[in-house]
Formats: C-alpha cells, sequence, structure tokens
C-alpha cells in the first residue's frame, strides 16, 4: 500500500519537475471513522498530502493517512483497540472565487484498511478500495499558503468510512 501511494506522489512531482509552478504540499490531522453494521470507531490520524494545480480549476491529489491515535470499542466486555489508515488519489475540483476562501468539491478513489487489538493479539483487515468523494473548502491566507478543512466519505463493501480533516497547505 505505502509503495503504490510513493510510486504516485513520485510521477506526480516528476510530471512537475520541469516547473514547480502549481505544485502544492500539505500535512495536517484528520478524525477518520468507520461503521460496520452493529460497531462504529475511529482513530486520529496525521495526513500527508501532494498535489498539483492544473488550473484554476481543477488539481490532483494524493493522500495518506496513518494512525497516531486509536479508537476503542467494547466487545463482550473486552477492549479492543481500533485504528484506521488510507491512502487515495483524488480530482479536485475548485470554484473559483475573488475572495481568499475557495470552495470546492473532492472525486476520487482510497484504498483502506484498519487494524484491531486485545493487548496480546491483533488482526488488520485486508486492503479495500472505495469511490470517495467529498467537500471542503481553503483558506488562502498569503500567496503560498492557506488552510483546508474538508469532509470526505467512502463506501466500502460492509462499510462506511468519513474523514474530517484540517491541513496546512504550502505552494511552491
Amino acid at each position: 500500500m505505502l509503495r503504490a501511494t510513493t510510486a504516485t506522489l513520485i510521477a506526480m512531482m516528476s510530471t512537475s519537475a520541469a516547473s514547480a509552478e502549481g505544485v502544492y504540499l500539505g500535512y495536517g490531522f484528520a478524525a477518520v471513522n468507520l461503521e460496520q453494521p452493529g460497531y462504529d470507531w475511529g482513530s486520529t490520524n496525521a495526513i500527508l498530502m501532494l498535489g498539483y494545480e492544473v488550473n484554476d480549476y481543477l488539481s490532483l491529489e494524493g493522500e495518506l493517512s496513518i494512525p497516531i491515535s486509536d479508537g476503542q470499542i467494547i466487545v463482550s466486555g473486552t477492549s479492543i483497540d481500533m485504528e484506521n489508515e488510507h491512502m487515495g488519489a483524488f480530482a479536485k475540483l475548485s470554484l473559483p472565487t475573488s475572495g481568499s476562501i475557495k470552495p470546492y468539491a473532492r472525486l476520487g478513489m482510497v484504498r483502506a484498511s484498519y487494524s484491531m487489538s486485545t493487548g496480546a493479539s491483533g488482526f488488520s483487515s485486508p486492503d479495500e478500495s472505495a469511490f470517495a468523494y467529498g467537500l471542503g473548502a481553503e483558506w488562502e491566507y498569503s500567496e503560498k499558503s492557506g488552510i483546508r478543512l474538508d469532509y470526505s466519505v467512502a463506501d466500502f463493501d460492509i462499510s462506511e468510512g468519513e474523514v474530517i480533516a484540517i491541513t496546512s497547505v504550502y505552494r511552491f
């Protein structure tokens, strides 16, 4: 999973190597939640994002999310630690405005997995892929910097994932 994300990010960077214009990097934090029939859990994750602004309306983004804090569920009196991770590729469709707030929609694919442990034993789910979509806005407080807040959803076979992220963005 990490190899595919790394390859995608390197490919995105190499296409813009001749001109860094339009390339941006983001990092931040996210609340990642997963719902399955009868269970709901989440984790706090670190988010790393690399994007390329094709024009004022379209950007291409790669995203990687790694857990930094586990969630918990109780099953038959046993506490189980849960964590979610994902990577994704998105097309970001922006609505250019004359102000510093830029709303956008994101469409793409994500690959996610979760793991659980009871202390002595653990389990990791197989990677699952799903179509993802979301809405957000970026406040551009300078020509090179901004802060984003977005909400994304992915529907997997038996579960639904939600990500609420706040990300700092730096343009080159």
